[in-house]
């Protein structure tokens, strides 16, 4: 599957986020959410997830690193038990990622499932 849109995070843009039609919300953490989004272009379901950078500035030194170095190697890590990384891009001050979307839940939760 190619990429939905091409994405680069070197200035705002509302042009990526106009390309996807929210689905429903996954989940939220600490530094963000995750949304199901579809692609108005290709049709394909894509997990998103959002992080407000205004909301990075309260997190500590080693929670930001952590947040930079998930986009980092989300871009670059590649194989068949991974996630693939479709890109990011920028909205203002909310940093957008493009991912694989895996039905059925995160690994967190298939553990929850199947072992306690």
């Amino acid at each position: 599957m190619k990429a939905p849109v091409t994405m680069t995070g070197e200035a705002p843009t509302f042009e990526g986020l106009k390309k996807f039609e929210n689905v429903k919300e996954l989940g939220k953490g600490a530094s963000g959410s995750v949304s199901l989004v579809r692609s108005k272009e290709d049709g394909n379901m894509y997990a998103m997830k959002a992080i407000n950078m205004k909301d990075l500035q309260f997190l500590s030194d080693k929670y930001r690193k952590n947040v930079e170095a998930e986009m980092v190697f989300m871009e670059f890590l590649k194989g068949p038990t991974l996630i693939k990384s479709y890109g990011h891009f920028v909205d203002h001050n909310t940093i957008y990622l493009v991912m694989e979307y895996a039905e059925g839940g995160s690994l967190y939760e298939l553990i929850q499932r199947r072992y306690i």
